[in-house]
């Protein structure tokens, strides 16, 4: 082998891998030459806390950033980097969506953005939907036409350090 990149990154050499989720990073290395006779990796990444690799299947551990590597049998290397995010839905009849994603920023907004007036559901006597992922949370963003942060949502956030709210639709200009 000559020498193997990553191709295919979503940003460049970047990849978006959700936490809880595998994806076989062996589909985005190429070889060159194309048809070289020993194409056997060695792969690692550098933040286990974010990613693991075994084989070459990435799983997303945490929302964080890890360099996930790829090593020939004869020394060349490959090196991507790995963009761990969570995500989902909540809040019932009028869901909301959040992420957490790799800078550890919370961001909630309407799942469907034409919604301009949803309240959040508190959490009392449940934990929000990214409880477990409290420890990663350094910033939550609340979005327009989130009229109402339920009570206990961002609790036991130790590494939280800003929260942004919308303005109240009483106080925009036009």
């Amino acid at each position: 082998v000559d020498s193997i990149s990553f191709t295919g990154g979503m940003i460049g050499t970047s990849y978006y891998v959700p936490v809880g989720e595998t994806i076989n990073f062996n589909q985005y290395i190429s070889f060159s030459p194309a048809n070289a006779t020993d194409k056997t990796l060695t792969w690692s990444v550098d933040n286990p806390s974010a990613a693991t690799v075994s084989k070459g299947s990435v799983t997303g551990v945490a929302p964080g950033i890890a360099r996930l590597t790829a090593k020939t049998s004869n020394g060349k290397t490959a090196v991507c980097t790995l963009l761990v995010e969570a995500g989902g839905t909540f809040n019932g009849n009028q869901p909301l969506k959040w992420q957490v994603n790799c800078n550890g920023l919370l961001l909630i907004s309407p799942a469907d953005p034409s919604q301009k007036h949803v309240p959040m559901q508190d959490f009392i006597g449940e934990y929000a939907p990214w409880y477990d992922l409290r420890s990663y949370i350094r910033s939550v963003h609340i979005t327009s036409g989130v009229t109402s942060v339920g009570v206990f949502a961002i609790r036991n956030c130790p590494n939280l350090t800003s929260v942004t709210l919308p303005e109240p639709e009483g106080n925009r200009s036009p």
